[in-house]
């Protein structure tokens, strides 16, 4: 008798990602975006979807959608708030 097939294996900083969506929480991450020449910014994110690796949800620090690749972002943390920002009927 086999185990169960482990299909993927996902990162505690996934994990994280994915709790804030299903709980609607708030995530707080050091991005590093290219843009800035590599320089990290502080944000605080409203996440709406964690899919292949980027993050999607409201930036309150450019007030406005933006998807996240998960290999420029440095540290996260999981908020206790809520979000404030939720998708509209395009974004699905």
């Amino acid at each position: 008798m086999q185990g169960p097939e482990i299909v993927s294996a996902i990162s505690l900083t996934e994990l994280r990602y994915l709790v804030a969506v299903d709980e609607e929480r708030q995530v707080r991450l050091d991005y590093f975006a290219a843009s800035r020449g590599g320089v990290a910014t502080d944000r605080v994110v409203d996440p709406w979807r964690f899919v292949d690796g980027l993050l999607t949800g409201w930036c309150h620090l450019r007030t406005a959608e933006r998807t996240f690749a998960v290999d420029r972002i440095g540290r996260v943390r999981l908020l206790p708030a809520t979000i404030d920002h939720r998708p509209g009927p395009e974004d699905g």
